[in-house]
């Protein structure tokens, strides 16, 4: 696992970006030692998980999910003050509580198809926002 920063916001305006984008990418939210951290920590699920199937989920990546279970030092990055002031900037006064809906973990390999840019609620029957 590595998280490598591609196209990033350049004035610090993240919530701007993810409302305008739909995504953002937000380079060393977490100090190098923690992601290091977490990344041995995921090691041995990494090597225990196959790989996807399908185009959209790649053939040559793997994925999995309840990372608050399989490492403490996920929660750094749930409690990332930056990431929580950019959901309560996006959801604003549409919520009373925030709930985390999923953290994954995602391994990508070499020569792994680029997935398109998408909103996972696309995933979901039912209304979608008007954003």
């Amino acid at each position: 696992m590595k998280l490598v920063p591609s196209l990033e916001c350049r004035d610090g305006n993240w919530s701007a970006q993810l409302v305008r984008d739909g995504y953002c990418i937000i380079p060393d939210a977490l100090p190098r030692a923690v992601i290091g951290a977490l990344q041995r920590d995921l090691e041995d699920d990494f090597r225990a998980t196959p790989l996807c199937q399908g185009r959209f989920y790649g053939e040559r990546t793997k994925r999995f999910g309840s990372l608050l279970r399989r490492s403490a030092r996920a929660s750094a990055l749930v409690m990332n003050p930056t990431i929580l002031a950019m959901v309560r900037a996006v959801l604003g006064s549409a919520c009373d509580r925030i709930q985390l809906n999923v953290a994954q973990a995602i391994e990508i390999h070499p020569g792994e198809v680029r997935q398109f840019p998408h909103r996972d609620h696309d995933m979901w029957q039912g209304e979608k926002g008007s954003a």
